[in-house]
């Protein structure tokens, strides 16, 4: 039943957890500094829960490091 409420919250609240999940995933992966894969990670928590500020930034975050990195500007 799409209407009923229960299930509309259950399936926020799975969402809202897959998003945290890949917002790790992409922590660890920055941690290793595989800067694309923690940006792919961030992307996809973002596409669960548009509302994850977070992932947003780290995106933009990843995106200059990998651009810093292939400029040869430093580790991370």
């Amino acid at each position: 039943d799409p209407n009923n409420a229960e299930y509309k919250l259950h399936y926020a609240r799975a969402l809202q957890n897959a998003s945290i999940m890949y917002l790790k995933r992409g922590d660890e992966l920055a941690k290793q500094g595989d800067y694309a894969s923690a940006y792919n990670a961030y992307r996809q928590a973002l596409g669960l829960d548009p509302g994850n500020e977070m992932a947003g930034q780290k995106m933009r975050a990843m995106l200059e490091l990998q651009k810093d990195q292939a400029q040869g500007l430093g580790q991370y």
